[in-house]
């Protein structure tokens, strides 16, 4: 990704690009928190995409599960402008960059069973691509 894109995005006032840039750049985190507990992980998660990455963080990265949700709220909301969905991803992008290594309360978590959670079911993939279009197509269309 070319350095200033977002940067130039802004500038021009194109908010949806810079938002799914962002979740590109999301992407890439997610893959290095996953790499960082690669020892855990059975899935292959490498060639995923923002969308299906989000579970496998809820999974092993549990303390981050509601930001994650705070987020998906936060992207879906049609009250929201852009600049607050930009504001709410860059703002989550920097804690989870800033605290994924560090140790969390493993008690506090105890109830999420990493075993439980179930990933890659076939349901959960056609919801995702179901809401990803609405999603996508709503802002398309700036309502």
């Amino acid at each position: 990704m070319e350095k200033n894109l977002l940067k130039d995005l802004f500038n021009q006032q194109r908010y949806n690009d810079v938002i799914n840039n962002l979740k590109y750049i999301f992407s890439d985190l997610y893959i290095e928190m996953l790499d960082f507990k690669s020892n855990m992980i059975n899935e292959n998660y490498k060639d995923l995409k923002y969308y299906e990455l989000t579970p496998l963080i809820r999974k092993y990265y549990p303390q981050f599960s509601d930001n994650i949700t705070l987020l998906d709220v936060s992207l879906s909301d049609v009250n929201q402008s852009y600049l607050d969905n930009i504001n709410d991803l860059l703002t989550t992008y920097l804690y989870f960059k800033e605290n994924y290594k560090l140790n969390y309360n493993k008690e506090k978590y105890k109830d999420v069973d990493v075993d439980d959670v179930y990933v890659n079911d076939d349901n959960e993939e056609k919801e995702i691509e179901f809401y990803t279009k609405i999603y996508d197509e709503i802002h398309k269309n700036g309502i």
